[in-house]
């Protein structure tokens, strides 16, 4: 459930972007009345845990709708240490504050984690178009030279190794220890006798994403809802362009095609076509 930290920080996000972020909250607020009047059909909490800018903000949509925002969360962080040390103070106040809400009330309910896998360059040409207002506002949208520079001098450590920064800390779990089903792009995992994980490529969910959460969940989802695609029309071109002409440096394109991440969650031939230019 959003807290009144996230719905401060939307609010303050108004500003940047209006027609984008005034539609999540009437969404938050169409989904909080329906959890209301709506009761709930399952007796397990939901918690999409992964990192952001993967999908998550669709699937959210989607499992609020269908069952209740009472039962059903989006966590980015939960190993507050990483956060405190990685991120800015407000960014790590609101993810800190989100994890401790969801491990207080949820520590002895039976819970069904859900992460999601995106390749590490879309995703983080994605996530500078959704930040870039807060921490970049003195580049322009168009100026791709300057944004792939931005990135590139980042890098990709976090897309990379975020299953073991936060999956295997608070869940004791080692996706890499098991195997995942390349060609469904989806596996699902029993960790304990409260809590099991499925693993979703987001490049798969129009393919296998509704059959995976339909068996995971069961229930009998139609289709995803979209939401926070791009942020807004002009954002989803400049990305588009972006993605277009990315340059890679050797270093960062070795380091991504050999990290175990990739060869974990990809086919070797889907590697090659991905970063083939």
């Amino acid at each position: 459930m959003m807290s009144i930290k996230n719905i401060k920080y939307l609010l303050v996000m108004v500003k940047t972007e209006p027609l984008h972020h005034i539609k999540k909250l009437f969404e938050f607020f169409i989904s909080f009345s329906l959890s209301v009047i709506k009761k709930s059909e399952i007796d397990y909490v939901i918690a999409i845990y992964t990192l952001g800018k993967s999908g998550s903000s669709s699937l959210l949509s989607t499992l609020q709708r269908k069952f209740s925002i009472f039962n059903v969360y989006q966590l980015h962080f939960i190993n507050c240490d990483y956060i405190r040390e990685n991120h800015s103070d407000d960014f790590a106040v609101r993810n800190i504050d989100k994890a401790n809400n969801f491990l207080r009330k949820h520590s002895k309910n039976n819970i069904k984690y859900i992460s999601l896998v995106r390749e590490p360059v879309s995703r983080e040409i994605s996530s500078f178009y959704q930040n870039r207002q807060l921490y970049f506002k003195d580049v322009l949208p168009n100026d791709f030279k300057e944004i792939n520079n931005l990135i590139e001098s980042r890098g990709y450590d976090l897309a990379l190794n975020w299953f073991d920064y936060e999956l295997k800390k608070h869940l004791n779990f080692d996706v890499y220890s098991q195997s995942f089903d390349k060609a469904k792009g989806f596996s699902i995992y029993k960790i304990d006798s409260n809590a099991e994980l499925m693993i979703l490529r987001t490049d798969c969910i129009n393919k296998f994403g509704i059959v995976a959460i339909n068996k995971f969940l069961n229930t009998d989802i139609k289709q995803m809802k979209t939401a926070n695609i791009g942020n807004n029309k002009s954002n989803s071109l400049y990305q588009k362009q972006l993605k277009s002409q990315f340059k890679l440096s050797d270093e960062n394109l070795n380091k991504i095609q050999n990290s175990k991440f990739m060869n974990h969650f990809f086919k070797s031939e889907e590697i090659k076509n991905l970063y083939k230019n």
